[in-house]
């Protein structure tokens, strides 16, 4: 099932409607700029073929060339209308088996986190 969140206020129900399992917890963590980069690198491993660790992102927009090598696909990443500070450090939301280094995804530290 697919499901959006308008941009604006949201709940967290809303973000439970989302979530393909929908038992998973949600939990905040912080990645530097270049954590970001590289993590959506990782989703890109496998371009064109189908990905099941594909990011599902919000907040950011990235310039990927799908010409490029392994690991150079990624151009550009901006948050909100900024362009990424590779050492700067961000909050971001993920589903925790996500956080736990599901999809291959190297594991993080949970700062917050926010539960069913």
């Amino acid at each position: 099932m697919d499901a959006t969140i308008p941009k604006g206020t949201f709940g967290l129900a809303d973000v439970l409607k989302a979530l393909t399992y929908t038992g998973d917890t949600v939990v905040i963590v912080k990645l530097t700029g270049d954590q970001i980069r590289r993590a959506l690198e990782h989703g890109l491993y496998l371009y064109p073929k189908y990905n099941s660790g594909y990011l599902q992102i919000s907040g950011l927009s990235v310039t990927v060339n799908p010409d490029a090598e392994k690991d150079k696909h990624v151009i550009s990443v901006r948050v909100s209308a900024e362009s990424r500070d590779t050492g700067k450090t961000y909050r971001v939301a993920m589903p925790s088996p996500l956080a736990s280094g599901a999809l291959a995804y190297p594991v993080v530290a949970v700062s917050d986190s926010v539960t069913k």
